[in-house]
């Protein structure tokens, strides 16, 4: 990753906040804003990403400056937000949300859990398994991890050091396919933020660039995905 400053603009969001605590938690520079801590809104999160070092300012423009390396925004941010103009005024680079999260996969030990529910759950039992037989695990994951949280963190994310990084991939947006992790797991395909046959040609692409894939066999969509992959269920031969 870059030593740059990387200021994420929405940090206050569980996707945002999650990649802005894995750079703090390896010591890199990263700054936010959020109109919820503006508004004085979702203070235990604010208090939680500043006990971390990171700083916040007001979502104005006034933390993007020419050092940031990036500004890191989501879909959720408009294009007329103030940081993103500033950051065009300055020539500084912004990045989607799903491109950062994407560097975590495809430059790690990665294990990625996909599918339209459950992700989060299996995420935390996979990390939780690793972390028992001692082997570091890290995680990023759209829930709260109880283990997390006690440690004084947001429970969303976690640097455990040089063994395997558990993301949950969203599929919301596609970018789940930019994803190249050495493990998929892919539990179910029904309709949720697109229809399915839309998620078929994400969730393919997606299998395409996994090292290894394990897919539930209870679900015929997952199961369809790709076939020879290993499956799990109560109808897994194999």
């Amino acid at each position: 990753m870059e030593k740059g400053v990387y200021h994420f603009t929405g940090i206050g969001g569980f996707g945002m906040s999650a990649l802005a605590q894995m750079r703090a938690l390896a010591g890199l520079p990263a700054t936010g804003s959020d109109r919820d801590f503006d508004a004085g809104r979702n203070p235990e999160t604010r208090a939680a990403l500043e006990a971390l070092g990171i700083r916040i300012f007001p979502q104005d423009g006034s933390g993007v400056t020419a050092a940031p390396a990036k500004v890191v925004a989501s879909t959720a941010v408009e294009s007329s937000n103030p940081d993103l103009a500033r950051a065009a005024e300055l020539g500084v680079p912004v990045i989607h949300r799903s491109e950062l999260l994407a560097e975590h996969v495809n430059f790690s030990r990665a294990v990625a859990v996909a599918g339209t529910s459950g992700k989060s759950t299996v995420a935390a039992m996979i990390f939780e398994i690793l972390d028992f037989a001692g082997l570091k695990p890290s995680i990023i994951t759209g829930g709260a991890l109880l283990s997390l949280k006690a440690k004084g963190l947001l429970g969303n994310a976690f640097a455990g050091g040089s063994g395997p990084l558990v993301v949950e991939a969203d599929e919301s947006d596609g970018t789940v396919a930019r994803y190249r992790p050495a493990l998929g797991v892919l539990l179910n395909i029904t309709r949720d933020h697109k229809e399915v046959d839309e998620l078929r040609g994400i969730f393919s692409a997606f299998a395409a660039n996994c090292g290894e894939m394990i897919a539930s066999a209870d679900d015929p969509e997952a199961a369809a995905i790709k076939p020879a992959a290993g499956s799990f269920g109560r109808s897994a031969t194999g």
